[in-house]
This record gives C-alpha cells, sequence and structure tokens, in this order.
C-alpha cells in the first residue's frame, strides 16, 4: 500500500468515527512494518511508504492525546505468504538454502514444528529469505531438510554444552567447530553463528523468549565470543 494510500484510509477513518473514538476513549492502530525503522536493498518506496506510517503514527498520537484517543502503530517483521493457487510458499528466512539461518531471534525448539507446517502445505515452489528459489518438490524438501537439520544441530551442540555446566564462550566454540564442515560453507556462517549459539543459548538456560538486541549487547556479545 503507498504512503497516499495509508495517510487518507487512516485520516477518513479518523474522522468518519471521532465522536465513537471520544465518547470510548478509544484506539487507533495503524499497521506499519519493520521497514518503517530498517532500510533494505531496492526498497525505496516501500521504506518510504513504512516510514511514513511510523511518523503518521506519531503525529497522530500527538494531535489527538488531547481527545484522550490514543494511537499506536505495530511492526510486523517477515513472514510466511502461502499462495495455494500456485502452490508456492515465500518462506522469508523461515527457510534458508545453502545460507545459514539467522536465528537471533528465534525459538529453536519451535522451528522444527513450524517447518512441519510448511511442508504439509506441500508446496511446489518454496522461495526463501536466502538463497535460490526452489522451483520443484525434491528441491523443496531438500531446502526444508538442510535449514531443519541446521536448527537441530545447533541446538542438540548448545544444549549439551550448557547441560554440562560449559559457559557461553565454550559452548559456542564447541558448536561452531562441530558444524563447521557441515555448514561452514554456507553463506553468512561466521556472521550468523555468534547470534544464533548465544540466542540458543538463553533459551536453554533461562530466557524463553528472545531478548531484544541493542547495540550495546552487540557488543558485548562480539567481545564474549571473539574477544
Amino acid at each position: 500500500m503507498s504512503r497516499s494510500s495509508v495517510t487518507r484510509a487512516s485520516s477518513r477513518f479518523s474522522r468518519r468515527f471521532l465522536s465513537q473514538l471520544k465518547a470510548n476513549k478509544g484506539r487507533i492502530i495503524n499497521v506499519g512494518s519493520i521497514a518503517s525503522f530498517a532500510a533494505t536493498t531496492g526498497g525505496v518506496g516501500y521504506g518510504a511508504s513504512k516510514g511514513a506510517v511510523l511518523l503518521m503514527t506519531k503525529a497522530m498520537a500527538v494531535e489527538l492525546a488531547q481527545l484522550e484517543i490514543r494511537v499506536n502503530g505495530i511492526a510486523p517483521g517477515l513472514m510466511i505468504t502461502p499462495m495455494p493457487l500456485e502452490k508456492t510458499v515465500l518462506s522469508g528466512d523461515l527457510v534458508e538454502f545453502d545460507a545459514t539461518p539467522y536465528a537471533g531471534d528465534a525459538y529453536f525448539k519451535d522451528w522444527p514444528k513450524t517447518l512441519d507446517k510448511v511442508a504439509a502445505l506441500n508446496p511446489k515452489v518454496l522461495v526463501p529469505g536466502r538463497g535460490a528459489a526452489l522451483t520443484t518438490p525434491d528441491e523443496v524438501a531438500k531446502g526444508l531438510a538442510g535449514t531443519r537439520a541446521f536448527v537441530v544441530d545447533v541446538y542438540e551442540s548448545v544444549k549439551a554444552g550448557a547441560t554440562a555446566g560449559r559457559d557461553l564462550k565454550v559452548v559456542y566454540q564447541e558448536t561452531i567447530e562441530e558444524l563447521r564442515p557441515k555448514y561452514g560453507h554456507w553463506v553468512i556462517f561466521d556472521h550468523c553463528m555468534p547470534f544464533d549459539v548465544t540466542r540458543c543459548y538463553d533459551e536453554v538456560t533461562q530466557y524463553a523468549a528472545p531478548r531484544i538486541w541493542t547495540a550495546e549487547r552487540d557488543i558485548q556479545m562480539w567481545k564474549a565470543l571473539e574477544g
């Protein structure tokens, strides 16, 4: 949806239902995107429209606060998009092909179950987050299997190390050494592994849900693992 479409729709909605919103101290929720905050290659038009949604939401919140009407926004990230008529699935980063999954915000125990649900859609074509499009059922199965194997291997290695009482740095070193022969040729392996192992270590020890990655935490992680 274009920037002008979003602003027109939100403006018309606010005017049309202003009396009800005032009477009930209502809320308006605008839907943006992760692109409201982060630029991507080839995303000039899309990023501009989603950035506009973010600023529009803030401006509406200020303007309508005096009427006790709350205005908030949500910014979804990548999500799977099934296209049943075409037997095609756009998987986002849920599935990668010959590329290392970034799992810094993942739920490792749940990931394989989600891959099962994708497989149950019986797609003939799957477009992964990274890597070539998978254009036959055999290629789709291979892509799903490769991603599953990586996720399971990381989880089992990290869990074994954590259960044995080893700290994050040691577990990271052991896991990357164990997985490199099988996955080291995958794109961005060395970049993703620190985030993947750190998140997995969190999950099997004390943080069931992903923690927010801040700039400070990013620096701390690199120093702890690679310093």
